[in-house]
């Protein structure tokens, strides 16, 4: 696993219960689709799920989360 620094990694049990069993899509992109989300502390998330299994999908994928941390 890489090195998230501040960013909080969460299981796929307590992702799939913030986002209701993926129940509310707000968009789909090409590699994935987000959904909306709200966690046990009740602050609202977007959570994108990467359905490319491509290494240039995992690679844009990391990248952006790499991003979005920042």
């Amino acid at each position: 696993m890489r090195n998230w620094n501040a960013a909080r990694v969460f299981t796929y049990k307590e992702i799939k219960a913030a986002t209701n069993n993926f129940k509310e899509v707000l968009g789909r992109g090409s590699f994935g689709c987000v959904y909306l989300g709200k966690l046990s502390d009740g602050k609202m998330v977007a959570v994108k799920v990467r359905f490319d299994k491509s290494q240039l999908g995992a690679d844009s994928f990391i990248n952006e989360v790499h991003h979005l941390n920042l």
